[in-house]
């Protein structure tokens, strides 16, 4: 599927891949309404941003590649 019905899952709260990607059980979500302590001031309220499940069971945070935008090997997970 393509990236922008991609993007349309990942707004519903489904994980989705890519089938080009290399690394095995790689994924990534949305993530919505997260607030973390902030030193100083409480917490602090952070945009919505995407995340991608690493292979080594870690997260960062992810930012799509123009090659992403314009794959057609996207999958819900």
């Amino acid at each position: 599927m393509s990236f922008g019905k991609a993007l349309e899952e990942l707004k519903q709260g489904n994980k989705v891949a890519r089938n080009g990607w290399n690394g095995k059980n790689m994924w990534i979500v949305q993530i919505n309404d997260c607030e973390i302590p902030y030193r100083g001031i409480g917490r602090v309220k952070l945009n919505p941003f995407f995340a991608i499940k690493n292979v080594n069971d870690t997260m960062s945070t992810w930012v799509p590649s123009v090659n992403d935008t314009l794959a057609e090997d996207w999958k819900v997970i």
